[in-house]
Protein backbone atom coordinates (compact mmCIF):
# COMPACT_ATOMS: atom_id res chain seq x y z
CA UNK A 1 0.00 0.00 0.00
CA UNK A 2 1.50 3.25 -0.93
CA UNK A 3 -1.03 5.72 1.19
CA UNK A 4 0.36 5.71 4.56
CA UNK A 5 -2.43 8.34 5.52
CA UNK A 6 -4.50 5.85 7.03
CA UNK A 7 -2.10 3.96 9.30
CA UNK A 8 -1.00 7.19 10.38
CA UNK A 9 -4.22 9.03 11.24
CA UNK A 10 -5.18 5.45 13.26
CA UNK A 11 -2.00 5.99 15.36
CA UNK A 12 -3.29 9.28 16.55
CA UNK A 13 -0.74 12.04 17.52
CA UNK A 14 0.81 10.63 20.37
CA UNK A 15 3.61 9.38 18.42
CA UNK A 16 4.19 13.01 16.71
CA UNK A 17 4.09 14.43 20.15
CA UNK A 18 6.74 12.03 21.48
CA UNK A 19 8.96 13.17 18.91
CA UNK A 20 8.63 16.88 19.11
CA UNK A 21 9.33 16.48 22.70
CA UNK A 22 12.23 14.38 22.43
CA UNK A 23 13.72 17.21 19.97
CA UNK A 24 12.53 20.04 22.08
CA UNK A 25 12.16 18.98 25.87
CA UNK A 26 10.23 21.31 28.25
CA UNK A 27 12.55 23.37 29.86
CA UNK A 28 10.09 24.10 33.02
CA UNK A 29 9.69 19.76 33.74
CA UNK A 30 13.59 19.54 33.65
CA UNK A 31 13.91 19.16 38.14
CA UNK A 32 17.77 19.45 37.35
CA UNK A 33 17.96 23.15 35.91
CA UNK A 34 19.03 25.53 37.99
CA UNK A 35 18.21 29.34 38.43
CA UNK A 36 22.10 30.12 38.04
CA UNK A 37 23.20 32.04 34.42
CA UNK A 38 26.80 31.46 35.70
CA UNK A 39 28.56 27.94 36.31
CA UNK A 40 32.16 26.96 36.44
CA UNK A 41 33.42 23.80 34.12
CA UNK A 42 35.85 21.92 33.37
CA UNK A 43 36.15 22.56 29.71
CA UNK A 44 34.00 23.60 26.51
CA UNK A 45 31.50 20.95 25.08
CA UNK A 46 30.11 20.08 22.31
CA UNK A 47 26.23 21.70 23.17
CA UNK A 48 24.80 21.56 19.10
CA UNK A 49 22.16 19.21 19.36
CA UNK A 50 20.79 19.95 22.57
CA UNK A 51 22.81 18.06 25.23
CA UNK A 52 22.11 18.32 29.18
CA UNK A 53 24.43 21.43 30.77
CA UNK A 54 24.46 22.74 34.00
CA UNK A 55 21.04 24.78 32.80
CA UNK A 56 19.15 22.41 31.31
CA UNK A 57 19.11 21.06 27.58
CA UNK A 58 20.44 23.73 25.33
CA UNK A 59 22.34 24.28 22.04
CA UNK A 60 25.47 25.66 20.88
CA UNK A 61 28.21 25.72 22.60
CA UNK A 62 30.19 29.10 21.09
CA UNK A 63 33.55 29.56 22.80
CA UNK A 64 34.61 33.16 24.20
CA UNK A 65 38.72 33.30 25.30
CA UNK A 66 39.02 37.06 27.21
CA UNK A 67 42.27 38.03 26.53
CA UNK A 68 44.34 40.14 29.13
CA UNK A 69 43.14 43.36 28.21
CA UNK A 70 39.65 41.56 28.65
CA UNK A 71 40.73 41.04 31.81
CA UNK A 72 42.23 43.88 32.63
CA UNK A 73 38.90 46.29 31.71
CA UNK A 74 37.18 43.58 34.14
CA UNK A 75 38.98 44.14 37.17
CA UNK A 76 39.09 48.15 36.84
CA UNK A 77 35.34 47.54 36.25
CA UNK A 78 34.29 48.44 32.98
CA UNK A 79 32.03 45.96 31.16
CA UNK A 80 33.15 43.37 27.98
CA UNK A 81 30.67 42.83 25.81
CA UNK A 82 30.28 39.55 23.55
CA UNK A 83 27.96 38.94 20.04
CA UNK A 84 26.59 35.58 20.37
CA UNK A 85 25.81 34.46 16.81
CA UNK A 86 25.54 37.57 14.90
CA UNK A 87 22.12 38.48 17.03
CA UNK A 88 22.55 38.35 20.66
CA UNK A 89 24.61 40.58 22.73
CA UNK A 90 25.66 39.22 26.53
CA UNK A 91 27.97 41.45 28.72
CA UNK A 92 30.10 40.69 31.34
CA UNK A 93 31.37 42.48 34.46
CA UNK A 94 33.17 42.07 37.71
CA UNK A 95 31.04 41.58 40.94
CA UNK A 96 31.20 44.76 42.85
CA UNK A 97 32.96 44.56 46.00
CA UNK A 98 30.17 43.37 48.79
CA UNK A 99 28.94 40.92 46.22
CA UNK A 100 26.18 43.71 44.26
Amino acid sequence: MLNRFPITRMAGTQPWIGKLRRHWPDATANPTATAEAIAIIEAPFEATNGVETPFGHRWGGDVFTLSSEHLEALQSGQTVALDVMNEYVVFLKKEEEGGG
